[in-house]
């Protein structure tokens, strides 16, 4: 198990935009299901929610709400609020926050997200790793992760750049065993 390899506890937020798949990614992390998954009109996750990894506490992952509009959650304070709350479960702070996004579709919700980061919040992007789910979407296509970010909007590509090796690409779907 992953929390054999590491002595001290590990600290990770996970957020992005509505249906992402945040919980089934920080599930992924855990190995184990603890964040609730499925099809629902407007998410699952409605408040930050914390979850530690072994008797020794040595994996805490911290799920957050997805956002539907951006900008939206900027004026309102929501955003600010959603993420006080996911800092405040992983005091001291995180060692990485985990960006989730699908491959099957780039809203512009997704660019004012990264805008937001670049302009704004430049601190983060020491922490950020981005995660793609639906590789397995991508291999049913035949289509490489590297095809796949040509098409990709601009400013996504540049965020991806900027990350250099903290880009990830998960399968989504459960597989057959044989």
């Amino acid at each position: 198990m992953f929390s054999n390899f590491i002595s001290e506890e590990v600290r990770i937020i996970v957020f992005g935009t509505i249906k992402s798949g945040k919980s089934s990614t920080a599930n992924n992390i855990l190995g184990s299901k603890p964040f609730e998954t499925g099809l629902s009109g407007n998410g699952k996750t409605k408040k930050a929610n914390r979850v530690a990894l072994t008797s020794n506490n040595k994996i805490v992952v911290v799920d957050t709400p997805g956002f539907f509009d951006f900008q939206d959650a900027i004026h309102t304070g929501i955003m600010k609020e959603e993420l006080s709350d996911a800092i405040n479960l992983v005091y001291p702070g995180p060692h990485a926050i985990i960006l989730v996004i699908s491959v099957i579709g780039f809203s512009k919700t997704e660019l004012d997200l990264i805008k937001w980061i670049t302009d704004e919040k430049k601190d983060m992007l020491k922490y950020i790793y981005a995660v793609f789910t639906g590789r397995d979407i991508l291999e049913k296509e035949n289509k490489s992760f590297e095809k796949f970010k040509e098409k990709l909007p601009e400013p996504l590509r540049k965020f991806l750049h900027d990350l250099k090796d903290r880009v990830f690409v998960l399968i989504t779907q459960k597989r057959p065993t044989s």
